[in-house]
Order: structure tokens, then sequence, then C-alpha cells
């Protein structure tokens, strides 16, 4: 079923809700006009423009997306740039890509930060390994009572800020990795 001219904008419009008012009327004049100037040489040729312009909210979706990739970058907020790529990431390979780069960054972040406090709490047991039954090594929590005879824990006294370090680091370069894999999906768009 093809919508008139008329539905077709107002459920536009309907759908653009989520984007700023000045954005929302620039496409909705531009989708007017074009439909507009078609109508001019006939029925059949605004049908064609209606069904090139799908239904009113694919086309849109396109358009929020794209406001969405935009306020998470200007944000920087990682939560939001997370979601903005996770968002696009079933229609986008870099997308998808991009989100699991992201997400597998954050999860190394956490776990660093996480062996910080495991440190405070378990310091014999917490350390990066070495010995006869961790082959290269180990880095993390032993279970038991701590790490089996022969076993050498390297970083000592060292561990918590170590990982303070290594997971303000890889918190940095994901959000780095982030804000540019936002950045190219805009440029794709």
């Amino acid at each position: 079923m093809t919508l008139s001219k008329d539905k077709f904008l107002s459920r536009l419009d309907s759908c653009l809700a989520g984007i700023s008012e000045s954005e929302r009327r620039d496409i909705l004049d531009e989708a007017r006009s074009h439909l507009e100037d078609c109508a001019r040489e006939g029925e059949q040729r605004l049908a064609e423009a209606l069904a090139g312009f799908g239904t009113p909210e694919n086309y849109a979706r396109a358009f929020i997306e794209e406001a969405q990739l935009r306020k998470a970058l200007v944000s920087g907020s990682p939560g939001q740039l997370l979601l903005s790529v996770l968002s696009v990431a079933g229609r986008s390979v870099l997308a998808f890509v991009g989100f699991i780069l992201i997400s597998i960054g954050y999860l190394f972040a956490g776990t660093f930060f996480l062996l910080v406090v495991v440190e405070l709490v378990l310091p014999a047991q917490t350390g990066l390994f070495t010995g006869p039954d961790v082959q290269p090594f180990a880095l993390g929590v032993m279970a038991g009572d701590g790490p089996p005879p022969g076993t050498t824990e390297h970083l000592g006294a060292f561990m918590a800020p170590v990982m303070a370090v290594a997971g303000g680091v890889t918190t940095v370069l994901t959000l780095l990795f982030s804000r540019l894999v936002v950045a190219r999906l805009l440029k794709r768009r």
C-alpha cells in the first residue's frame, strides 16, 4: 500500500521526533520539495518517488542514526559511543567489528581495575606468576591458598599500581578507538 504524499510526510515527521527541530525541518522540506517536483510530472512519477523513499520509518532511520552518532561523538561518553556503534552494528561491518573490539577493550580495562581491588584484598594470591605449573606466565588470581610451590610472583607491591596504570591506558585507548569508529561511521553517511 503506497501512502499519499501528505501521509508519508506526516509519518516521516513523527519518525524524526528524536532529532533536532531544525534538522527535522530540513529533512521534511527536502522530501516535500522532491515529492512536489515529482507530483508536477504526474501521478506515476509521484508513486515511483514515494516507493523510492521506502517506508517513512526506514527513511528516517538513517537520519536518526546519524544524529545519534554525532551526539555520541560530541559528548565523548564511553557508554554513548558504545551504544551508538551498537545501534548500527547490524547494518555495518565496521560498526560490528568496532563494537566487538570496543567491548573487548573495556573488558580488559575492567579486568585490570578489578585486579587492583583483588590485590588489596588477596595480596598473596594475586600477581604476575611464572613457574613450572604456569606456562609461560599467569596474570591474575591463584585459587586456593595461593600459587603452587616453585611459582614466582614478579610484581609484588607494584601489582596494584601497574594494574591501575594498565586499566587507565586501556580505557583511554579504547575511548580513542571508539571515537575513531564513530567518526568513520559518520564519514560513510
